[in-house]
């Protein structure tokens, strides 16, 4: 199998720590940042939804007619 002939290969090059480190904070910033996106979409859908929910409310408090309604 190619892939189990190269993973048993030497690896001759060095890693430069501070490269990698760099890559990995990218890697989790970015993955932060679509969360954070996500997070921002659901809490803006969430206001909607109760500002939606206050105004139907009071909409049916002052007791509407049925053609009022529809």
């Amino acid at each position: 199998n190619n892939l189990n002939q190269y993973k048993q290969q030497p690896i001759h090059e060095s890693i430069d720590i501070n490269t990698l480190s760099t890559i990995m904070t990218a890697f989790v910033r970015q993955g932060q940042h679509k969360l954070c996106a996500e997070f921002e979409r659901k809490k803006l859908i969430l206001q909607f939804d109760a500002i939606d929910h206050r105004l139907i409310k009071t909409f049916y408090n002052l007791n509407p007619t049925d053609d009022q309604v529809s």
